[in-house]
C-alpha cells in the first residue's frame, strides 16, 4: 500500500468510526473469487447494530481505487436485519463487479446478483442508492485529494428495476415512497 493509500483508509476509517461511534466494528476479508487479485486491498467492515432494532451495517473499503468518471470514487453500504457472512461476499462481489470497467456503478444502477440477497430473500438484485437510512453526513468522505462517496445497495424485485429502465429512478423512488416499503425486508412484495 503506498503512502496515498495509507493516508485514504486511515481516513475512511476514522470516517467509519465517527458515524458509528460506540458501536462494535469488525474487519472481514473475502478472498474467494477473483476479488484478492482485482482489489487485493479490499475488506468490508461490519458494523453492529446499537440497538435491537437498527440493522447490522456492512460497508467495503478498498472499492475507491477504482477510477471513475465522476469527481468521487465509491465505496458500497449494504444492511440487513441478520448478521451474516454472505454480505461480506455480497460487497466483494460488487466491488469486483464496479472494478470491471466495462460494469462501473453510480446511483441509478442496478445489479442482477443472481440469487437472493440474504439466505432467506426473494429479492434478487440491487438498486444503486443514495445511503438515505444512514443519513447525509455519512455519504461523502474527503481523503487526501479524493472525494469517496458511500452508496447503498438497496434490495430490489427484478419487476422493480425493468419498471426503474422504463419509468426513470424517479418514478421508481416515488413508487418506494408511496408504499412505505421495508427496505431490508428480504421478501417484501414488489411495489410494481
Amino acid at each position: 500500500m503506498t503512502e496515498t493509500s495509507e493516508s485514504v483508509v486511515a481516513r475512511l476509517r476514522a470516517h467509519l468510526r465517527a458515524q458509528w461511534s460506540g458501536s462494535t466494528i469488525d474487519s472481514f476479508f473475502w478472498d474467494a473469487g477473483p476479488i484478492a487479485e482485482t482489489l487485493p486491498d479490499f475488506r468490508v467492515w461490519r458494523v453492529a447494530p446499537r440497538m435491537t432494532a437498527d440493522p447490522w451495517t456492512y460497508v467495503s473499503e478498498g472499492a475507491w481505487v477504482v477510477e471513475t468518471v465522476t469527481d468521487y470514487r465509491l465505496e458500497f453500504v449494504l444492511m440487513a436485519h441478520q448478521e451474516s457472512p454472505i454480505h461480506v461476499e455480497t460487497l466483494a462481489m460488487v466491488a469486483n463487479f464496479h472494478a470491471d470497467p466495462k460494469h462501473r456503478l453510480d446511483v441509478g444502477h442496478t445489479i442482477n446478483i443472481g440469487r437472493g440477497w440474504t439466505e432467506t430473500a426473494s429479492l434478487t438484485h440491487f438498486l444503486i442508492s443514495v445511503p438515505y437510512p444512514i443519513g447525509p453526513s455519512f455519504e461523502f468522505c474527503e481523503a487526501d485529494s479524493l472525494k469517496v462517496r458511500y452508496l447503498w445497495l438497496l434490495p430490489v424485485t427484478e419487476s422493480e428495476v425493468q419498471f426503474r429502465h422504463r419509468k426513470g429512478l424517479e418514478a421508481l423512488e416515488a413508487l418506494f415512497d408511496e408504499k412505505s416499503i421495508e427496505t431490508l425486508d428480504p421478501v417484501r412484495e414488489s411495489v410494481v
